[in-house]
């Protein structure tokens, strides 16, 4: 528990001294609570793999593969060479999916084998690229993927005005980065979620796994998981990134909670799984 503790306190906010740090989570005690509960679980690992080593071997499945020291590479390689700041004000920023969480919804896709796959943004296709990975290794399964890109150097006013500074570069197009062979198993939608996500749910039916990494305002993230909920098969996954930004994965996390179990992967990501 001390050392859970001390992680939490490093983590916040990035505060420059334990002093910073200390004063911030007693003037934010509930923010120190989110941060204890929802870091260091395994309890999620426990629930879809049962046993700590199958998790570790699709984890290292993909580790030994280089396939994330690629896609990362290339990423990299294109933004050194992209600099300014979204009409918001944001510096330009790839918006990669994290590498743990990355590594952790490879190894749920592999072991879930889901037939159909959704998610909601896609940027560089950072995270699209990492699913059609899972599913060739499936050999089985389909990607739906919707997105509203925003490019560089461009002054559009659709966005939400919370959104940070993820864009693609504007001699690209929404996924470039997801490897041509891996294409087969994918459809992506261009527009807001808002306007795609109902009608493609209803087309599909049922869904298998939800992958939520779009708007992060509180209405969005509400709707969409409200609307995965309702298509989501018996053992399906909603997978959410960026939990942390709105109360949204709460709220509905409760709502569904007889219906469902939450799992916290870090503090800014998390699962529902129905039973």
């Amino acid at each position: 528990m001390i050392s859970k503790v001390r992680s939490v306190f490093r983590r916040i906010e990035s505060q420059s001294s334990w002093k910073d740090a200390a004063v911030l989570a007693l003037r934010n005690p509930s923010k120190v609570w989110n941060y204890l509960r929802r870091s260091g679980s395994r309890r999620w690992i426990v629930a879809i793999f049962k046993q700590q080593t199958i998790f570790q071997k699709f984890s290292d499945e993909l580790s030994d593969s280089r396939f994330l020291d690629r896609l990362a590479t290339e990423l990299n390689k294109k933004f050194s060479r992209v600099d300014g700041t979204t009409a918001r004000g944001n510096r330009y920023i790839p918006g990669a999916m994290l590498s743990q969480h990355a590594t952790a919804l490879y190894a749920i896709l592999r072991q879930l084998k889901p037939a159909i796959v959704v998610e909601t943004g896609v940027c560089n296709g950072f995270s699209s690229a990492i699913i059609l990975k899972a599913l060739a290794g499936n050999q089985s399964g389909h990607l739906y993927s919707v997105d509203l890109p925003e490019f560089t150097g461009e002054n559009r006013n659709q966005f939400w005005t919370g959104k940070g500074g993820a864009v693609v570069p504007q001699d690209l197009a929404s996924g470039w980065l997801v490897p041509r062979d891996l294409r087969d198993r994918w459809s992506l939608q261009l527009g807001k979620s808002a306007d795609i996500l109902p009608s493609l749910l209803c087309r599909l039916d049922k869904i298998d796994l939800f992958v939520h990494d779009s708007e992060h305002s509180f209405e969005n993230q509400l709707s969409e998981f409200r609307l995965a909920f309702d298509h989501l098969s018996s053992g399906g996954v909603i997978f959410a990134t960026d939990i942390n930004w709105s109360r949204a994965f709460d709220v509905f996390a409760k709502e569904v909670a007889g219906r469902s179990r939450r799992y916290f992967v870090d503090y800014s990501s998390g699962l529902v799984v129905r039973n």
